[in-house]
């Protein structure tokens, strides 16, 4: 439930952000979204767990939104190093949450087990495989299947698991201290929102975003563009050709393509390589994780290594680098897969997160750069077909890994990589055609 509202809640705030305060907006959808936090361990009905889930997603929406479009409307073409920055926080974030929510998990169980639980690492990677395989199941809906499997597979595996239910049962208890985590991120969140009150009170910040009002003058085979887009004292000439309402259309459609095709792989590669691993390659739960951390890691110095990058090459540049890589590393991730060459899988999917990472926010900065100024319209736009990426893929790699191989997980998301190459490239000919003068770009009024 937590996409539909982070569709819900792109689509309005992209109709809002350009129409009303944006430091009111954010301010609200960060409040917002800190009261959901709070809320979402002491919901006890199911309906109301519903609708606090699909309201999390709303603010999360709305705030995303807002977030690439104040980065995006502040430093506008400039913004390449700084829309990397926002999405390496994004990543800094997956890595610091799990260190968040581990104290309140783990200490307890410790306690009452007196160490009994990780002494017996067998029993519980068995656990954790036969719970693994139910989430996976559960995806492709076949539930006659899936009861035949899991009767057999729980029945041989009875003796591993039956010494786990007393520690089951503590843990159960010890799991509603998982609550203080969420009061940790909520206060996390009312505390974000302070900059955004302090600057509505002082007053000295604008807290709309004004449209771009330009003049474009021709003078030989250049055009020279008179921007105050800021303020009404200031003005810079700059040499700039856009493409006309049909080309730029085309653009902005093959982008959000981008941002489906990354998306639904990024989330999918993190629900279900772990399924992967366990069932496929056969490793252990701590191997498993690791991977998955390694991935994270890479995608940190990614980021990093990106505001660096987008500085030197460009926007333009960097995507077609980031993608070229992208797909070689998953192709490397598809041949350890097949051939089960471990040492293989454990450079190439990690190393897939350091190309991955600085996909999205180049999309971003090059939009800006090439296609139109980023509005609160179109920074909705590539985050609905985020949202859309997000539902659509992991039930078709559940049912395929079901149906026929594990490899399928692999084989989906190097196909996917490819697709989005193709968008991405596609939009960067349509951008070369328009720069060198051979597509049919008459100068238009912004």
């Amino acid at each position: 439930m937590l996409v539909p509202g982070f569709i819900i809640g792109s689509f309005l705030s992209g109709l809002l952000y350009d129409r009303c305060s944006r430091l009111w907006l954010t301010l609200a959808t960060t409040v917002g979204a800190g009261v959901c936090t709070l809320m979402t361990p002491y919901m006890t009905s199911l309906t109301g767990m519903l609708a606090l889930r699909v309201a999390s997603g709303l603010f999360c929406g709305a705030l995303d939104t807002g977030a690439n479009t104040i980065v995006s409307s502040i430093w506008e073409s400039d913004s390449g190093p700084y829309m990397q920055a926002l999405y390496l926080s994004y990543t800094v974030g997956g890595i610091v949450a799990p260190f968040v929510t581990r104290p309140f998990m783990s200490s307890e169980n410790e306690k009452h087990t007196g160490g009994h639980l990780n002494g017996d690492e067998k029993g519980i990677d068995d656990h954790t495989r036969v719970v693994s395989l139910t989430n996976s199941q559960l995806t492709s809906n076949n539930y006659s299947n899936i009861s035949q499997r899991l009767y057999s597979r729980f029945e041989s595996e009875a003796m591993n698991i039956s010494q786990f239910s007393q520690e089951s049962s503590m843990l159960f208890e010890r799991t509603s201290q998982i609550h203080y985590a969420f009061i940790v991120t909520g206060v996390l969140a009312f505390m974000s929102s302070f900059p955004y009150l302090a600057m509505i009170v002082s007053g000295r910040f604008s807290s709309k975003s004004k449209p771009r009002r330009c003049e474009i003058t021709v003078s030989g085979d250049q055009e020279s563009l008179t921007d105050d887009s800021l303020t009404h004292t200031e003005s810079r000439d700059v040499t700039l050709k856009r493409p006309d309402h049909r080309n730029k259309c085309l653009l902005l459609v093959c982008l959000a393509a981008i941002n489906i095709l990354y998306n639904a792989v990024e989330d999918s590669f993190g629900d279900f390589v772990i399924t992967f691993c366990l069932e496929y390659l056969q490793w252990s739960n701590t191997q498993s994780v690791a991977l998955l951390s390694l991935y994270w890691l890479a995608s940190c110095i990614g980021g990093l290594t990106g505001i660096l990058l987008v500085r030197v090459i460009g926007s333009g540049r960097l995507l077609a680098v980031m993608h070229v890589g992208w797909i070689l590393t998953f192709g490397l991730a598809s041949l350890g897969s097949v051939f089960r060459i471990h040492a293989l899988i454990w450079f190439s999917m990690p190393a897939s997160g350091f190309f991955m990472v600085q996909i999205i926010p180049a999309v971003f900065s090059w939009t800006a750069e090439n296609v139109c100024p980023v509005t609160g319209k179109v920074s909705s736009l590539f985050l609905i077909a985020t949202g859309v990426g997000i539902a659509g893929n992991p039930s078709v790699i559940g049912y395929l890994m079901e149906r026929f191989t594990f490899v399928s997980f692999v084989y989906v998301l190097t196909g996917e990589a490819i697709l989005c190459a193709v968008c991405n490239f596609l939009a960067l000919l349509i951008a070369s055609r328009q720069s060198s003068g051979r597509g049919p770009y008459p100068p238009t009024k912004a």
